[in-house]
C-alpha cells in the first residue's frame, strides 16, 4: 500500500511538471526539456518495476514457492507423476496451528497418542493391562485357586500418553531442553472399572536437560528412565529401547526402573558415551508374617509390583 501510494505522488508531480514544461517559453532549450522528459520516463519505468516485482513476491508467498507436480509419459505409455521439489529455505509455511515457537523457545507434544488396548486370559488374575496378580489375597491363580477355572477380558485406554516437551538454545552449542509425560495408571483407592472407568494421571517422566555441543557434555536432573535401562543410541533420556507391548510390565528380561537422578552424560564425537548417575534405588521392603498361616517359616506378605 505505501508503494502505491508513493506511486501516485510521483505520478501527480510528474504531470505537475510536464505542465510547467509546456508553460515554458518557446525559446527555452528544447534539448534540455527532453532530457528532463526522459529522465521523468525512467524514474515511472523504475517504480512500475518496483511495484510489479513486489505483487510478485507477495504472490509467491501467498502460493509459499512451490511449483505445481509435473506428469511424464514413459515409453510403454503410462504417465508419471513428478512430485513437487521442496520449498526454499526460510519460506513461511502455512498452517492452521497455532505457532510452536515462543520467543526462541519450541514446545512440542510429540510422542503423545491415545490407546485403547484389551486382553484375554484364561486363569483370571484379577489384574489390569499391566500383568500385575497379587501376591496377597485372592492370589496366584493356580491350580488350587477358584480363579484358576474363570476367565478374564480387560479393556482400557489408561495407557493413553500425553507427553510435553520444551526446547530452547542458550547460544547456537548450547541448548535446554524440559520434558514431561504422563498416563493414567495412577493408583488411587477410588480408581476402578466398575462403573465410570476413572483412573488417576501419574507422572511417567519429569526432567530438564542441559547440552553442550562444544564439549560434548550432558546433564540430566529429575525423573527418568534408569541409566541401566536399555537404549537404542547414545545415554541420554527418551532414547530408551522400551519394548513395543501392550503389557506395562512390558517382557521379561527387560530391566528399568524410572526414578530421581541426576545424570552426567560425556560423548565422543557421537561415537561413543561415557556416562554416570546417581539415582534412588527402587527398593521394596517385605511387610510383617502373615498372622494366619503356619509357622515356621512364616510367609512374607508383600507387594514387588513397581509398574
Amino acid at each position: 500500500m505505501a508503494l502505491q501510494r508513493k506511486f501516485r505522488i510521483f505520478l501527480a508531480g510528474a504531470v505537475l511538471g510536464a505542465s510547467h514544461l509546456m508553460a515554458v517559453p518557446a525559446h527555452a532549450d528544447e534539448e534540455q526539456l527532453q532530457r528532463q522528459i526522459n529522465a521523468i520516463k525512467r524514474q515511472l519505468d523504475a517504480m512500475q518495476q518496483e511495484l510489479a516485482q513486489s505483487r510478485k513476491q507477495s504472490a509467491q508467498r501467498r502460493t509459499v514457492g512451490t511449483p505445481p507436480p509435473q506428469a511424464v509419459v514413459a515409453r510403454n505409455g503410462n504417465e508419471i507423476i513428478i512430485p513437487s521439489p521442496p520449498p526454499p529455505a526460510g519460506t513461511v509455511m502455512p498452517t492452521k496451528a497455532f505457532s510452536s515457537w515462543f520467543d526462541g523457545i519450541h514446545v512440542s507434544m510429540a510422542g503423545s497418542f491415545v490407546a485403547v488396548e484389551g486382553a484375554w486370559r484364561q486363569h483370571n488374575e484379577v489384574a489390569d493391562g499391566a500383568g500385575n496378580p497379587p501376591f496377597a489375597s485372592p492370589g496366584i491363580p493356580l491350580q488350587n485357586s477358584a480363579l484358576y477355572n474363570e476367565r478374564e477380558f480387560r479393556a482400557s485406554a489408561q495407557q493413553s500418553r500425553i507427553v510435553l516437551k520444551v526446547t530452547g538454545d542458550i547460544d547456537p552449542n548450547q541448548h535446554l531442553k524440559g520434558y514431561y509425560e504422563m498416563d493414567f495408571l495412577g493408583a488411587s483407592t477410588d480408581a476402578n472399572n466398575r462403573e465410570s472407568n476413572s483412573f488417576t494421571p501419574r507422572m511417567r517422566q519429569l526432567f530438564g536437560e542441559y547440552d553442550n555441543d562444544t564439549y560434548h557434555f550432558h546433564v540430566a536432573a529429575g525423573q527418568a528412565w534408569s541409566l541401566l535401562t536399555q537404549n537404542r543410541v547414545g545415554m541420554l533420556p527418551t532414547s530408551e529401547n522400551v519394548p513395543l507391548t501392550i503389557d506395562a510390565q512390558y517382557v521379561v528380561g527387560f530391566d528399568w526402573l524410572r526414578n530421581p537422578q541426576i545424570r552426567f552424560v560425556q560423548d565422543w564425537n557421537n561415537i561413543a558415551s561415557f556416562g554416570v548417575s546417581i539415582e534412588e534405588p527402587g527398593a521394596v521392603f517385605p511387610g510383617s508374617p502373615s498372622a494366619a498361616t503356619v509357622s515356621p517359616p512364616a510367609p512374607i506378605v508383600t507387594s514387588i509390583n513397581n509398574t
